[in-house]
C-alpha cells in the first residue's frame, strides 16, 4: 500500500527517519526532482508491502531540517540504504512525457563508484519488478548514460545474462533493417513495429570495468538499440516510421494488423500467438 510523505524544501534527515521504519519498508523512492537535482528536495515515497502497519502519523519535532545540498541528501539517502539491509529498492519509473524522458543522459564518470554501483543494482530490482528486458538510467529519473538488461534465448535466439552498460557506444554496422513489435517500461500498454538495423557494434564498459567491445545481431541488437536510444533522449515511437502500428498491447488478442505481418515477411494467413506472446517483456 503506497503512503507518501511530504517536506519541506530543505533535506529531511534521512538516516534517521529510514532508522525509524525499518522493518516496515520495503521499498524507497526518491522522487522525480531529487533525481533531476531540482533545488527541492520535496517528496520520498514509501511502499510498504511487508506489513500493513501504519507509519508513525507524525515525525517527532526535535528532528531538525538538514541545511544541506541536494547532492548531501542524496548521500544520506544511500548512506540509509546501506543501513538498510536486506531492502529491495525499486525505483519510480518515468512515462513518456516526462522531460527526463527527452535529455540527453551525461557519461558516468567514475564507473567504479560504489554508489552508482548500488544505483545499477537498484535498476536490476526495478527491471525485475516490472517485467521488462532492459532499463535505461533515464527512465528511473537519473540522466546518466548506464542501461541494464538480458535477453532470454526464448525471445532472441540467444541467451545473454543480466548485463550492465555504462557509457555504451553502437554503430549500425549494415543498412538492413528488420522490423519488429517493441515494448517500454515508459510507455505502458503499448506496442510498436519499430525498424532497426539488424547489426551492430557495441562498446561500453562493463560494471566490472572491463571493456566492451563486439558485434550484436537479431533481437539482442534490437534490445541495445531501443536501450541506447533512451540516453539520447529517443522513445521507440519516434522510430516508427508507420504510426498505424503504434498500438494498445491489448488489441492484439484481434490479431496481428496486416501491414505488420506483410513488414515482418510472415505469410498473411500464418497464425501468430507465439511471436506476439514473445512480446511480454518490455524492453
Amino acid at each position: 500500500m503506497p503512503t507518501e510523505f511530504h517536506f519541506p524544501e530543505d533535506a529531511f534527515a534521512l538516516q534517521f527517519f529510514l532508522e525509524r521504519t525499518e522493518g516496515l519498508i520495503d521499498v524507497v523512492i526518491a522522487n522525480d526532482d531529487l533525481h533531476l537535482l531540482s533545488p527541492a528536495f520535496q517528496a520520498i515515497e514509501v511502499l510498504c508491502n511487508r506489513n500493513k502497519s501504519r507509519f508513525p502519523e507524525a515525525i517527532p519535532p526535535d528532528v531538525s531540517a538538514a541545511n544541506s545540498t541536494i547532492g548531501a541528501a542524496c548521500e544520506a539517502l544511500l548512506v540509509g540504504r546501506r543501513e538498510f539491509k536486506g531492502a529491495m529498492a525499486i525505483l519510480k519509473i518515468a512515462r513518456m512525457g516526462h522531460p527526463v524522458l527527452r535529455t540527453i543522459a551525461d557519461p558516468v564518470d567514475d564507473p567504479t563508484d560504489p554508489a552508482f554501483l548500488e544505483f545499477l543494482d537498484d535498476m536490476v530490482e526495478t527491471m525485475d519488478d516490472a517485467d521488462g528486458t532492459g532499463l535505461a538510467a533515464p527512465q528511473v529519473h537519473v540522466p546518466l548514460r548506464a542501461v541494464v538488461y538480458f535477453v532470454s534465448a526464448a525471445r532472441g535466439g540467444e541467451n545473454v545474462p543480466l548485463t550492465a552498460l555504462i557509457n555504451p557506444v553502437i554503430e549500425p554496422l549494415t543498412d538492413e533493417v528488420a522490423y519488429d513489435w517493441e515494448g517500454c517500461l515508459s510507455v505502458p500498454g503499448m506496442l510498436g513495429l519499430v525498424p532497426r538495423p539488424t547489426r551492430i557494434r557495441l562498446t561500453a564498459v562493463g560494471a566490472d570495468g572491463e571493456t566492451i567491445d563486439k558485434e550484436v545481431t537479431g533481437f539482442h541488437a534490437r534490445v541495445l538499440q531501443h536501450e541506447c536510444d533512451h540516453l539520447d533522449g529517443i522513445l521507440y515511437p519516434q522510430r516508427m516510421d508507420d504510426l498505424s502500428l503504434l498500438i494498445f498491447r491489448d488489441e492484439l488478442r484481434h490479431g496481428m494488423p496486416a501491414r505488420a505481418r506483410e513488414l515482418m515477411g510472415l505469410p498473411p494467413e500464418t497464425e501468430d500467438e507465439e511471436e506476439l506472446d514473445d512480446a511480454e517483456n518490455e524492453i
